[in-house]
């Protein structure tokens, strides 16, 4: 069987470094792990990730938080595929409007980018159209109820059938950091998928 690919797709202000890529890779070096920085125009992250897409062979799977756990829904339904989202930005046209919107520096590497207002009508875009393919059996969910930043209360509402979903107290807020937690599930969740 082919190898395995995970995709990780950083949140907004993220990078492709941190404690979730470290225990991702540690919990899955049987995997091929794609990590990079993404830029903050939806277009080009669009691009990039189907380029990516449509280079692998074998099982895919995306693994993403916060406003990459939008892309990786997106890419979920578009190409049917498995993804794992945690504390997922879901609506990030509307809850960037009053905050996501200027210069910005990554968490990590101290990159400096700029949002831009347009950005949030191709997000809105590309969320209507993959809102008419979605499948919630191919969305795990990992929830912090501490969430600081995002309300995920419509997640079990609007994704009844969703393939899992997982509620943590006292988890770190939005940055959910119990990665002894939820990475046992993950792998859990591939094996059955794989098998």
């Amino acid at each position: 069987m082919q190898k395995s690919t995970i995709i990780y797709i950083h949140g907004f202000n993220g990078d492709g470094m941190g404690p979730r890529v470290d225990a991702i890779r540690t919990a899955f070096s049987d995997c091929d792990l794609l990590v990079r920085d993404y830029p903050a125009d939806p277009e080009e992250v669009v691009e990039i990730i189907q380029k990516m897409i449509e280079e692998r062979e074998g099982p895919l799977f995306f693994a993403a938080p916060s406003l990459g756990g939008f892309y990786a829904w997106y890419f979920s339904a578009m190409y049917d595929l498995p993804c794992f989202l945690f504390n997922p930005s879901l609506r990030p046209f509307e809850t960037l409007d009053d905050r996501g919107v200027g210069i910005f520096q990554t968490w990590t590497k101290k990159r400096e980018y700029i949002f831009k207002k347009e950005y949030l009508k191709k997000l809105r875009l590309l969320y209507e159209e993959a809102m008419l393919k979605v499948n919630p059996k191919k969305l795990h969910f990992f929830i912090a109820r501490d969430d600081e930043i995002l309300n995920h209360d419509q997640v079990p509402i609007l994704y009844p059938d969703a393939a899992a979903i997982h509620w943590y107290e006292n988890a770190g807020g939005h940055r959910l950091q119990n990665s002894e937690m939820t990475m046992p599930l993950m792998r859990g969740y591939i094996q059955q998928i794989l098998e």
